[in-house]
């Protein structure tokens, strides 16, 4: 791993900035933004992730870079690790496009329909149908279903049994809480899934 460093997430506080604006601040070689959460009040919730060869240069880069742009605190790091308790490494990888299907190829083997499924729902988890709609596959509603099964008996993928969200035709009616709702299964990568991409997830994906 010749190069390469370990990857921490650094979450910070500080005043409200528009998301372009902490990208342009942040994004830069072995560092990115990651996202935010608001709790409401004046100061927002930060996340950026950072190769560094420790959590105090990983704070140090992340501060230094916001520097001369308000009064940022409470900075804490913590290395990612894989399924194994393995510390990640960079290159950071977040987006679809970082995906290395060399390195993935060598240890499964997934189809272009199998990885076109699994490109659907990286942002969050989704329901068959919206999946289907998203790969224009109207037809192929019992393939994907099919295929998904098999990606979950395989360990990559997850699946919950959920009210469905959508038109009448996007699930079968079943008693949920005690009232009918249309449900459907809804398909999410696993962490064994996001370790064989090689991409990190975000903590609030679901």
């Amino acid at each position: 791993m010749t190069g390469s460093r370990p990857i921490f997430r650094v979450s910070f506080s500080g005043p409200s900035l528009e998301s372009d604006t902490m990208s342009e601040l942040l994004d830069g070689p072995d560092r990115c933004w990651e996202g935010r959460e608001s709790d409401g009040g004046p100061t927002e919730n930060y996340r950026a992730l950072v190769g560094a060869r420790s959590e105090e240069d990983a704070v140090a880069s992340v501060s230094d870079a916001l520097a001369e742009f308000g009064a940022f605190s409470d900075f804490r790091a913590e290395p990612l690790r894989d399924t194994r308790g393995g510390v990640k490494h960079t290159p950071i990888r977040k987006l679809w496009r970082d995906v290395d299907w060399d390195e993935v190829e060598s240890k499964v083997a997934l189809s272009e329909f199998e990885r076109a499924l699994i490109s659907t729902f990286l942002d969050a988890a989704e329901p068959t149908w919206i999946i289907v709609k998203d790969l224009d596959l109207p037809g192929d509603r019992e393939r994907a279903e099919a295929t998904l099964r098999d990606l979950e008996r395989r360990g990559l993928v997850h699946s919950t049994w959920e009210p469905s969200g959508g038109p009448e035709d996007s699930g079968v009616i079943e008693t949920w809480r005690g009232r009918p709702e249309l449900m459907c299964h809804w398909w999410a990568l696993t962490e064994e899934g996001w370790d064989l991409l090689g991409l990190i997830k975000s903590p609030r994906y679901r």
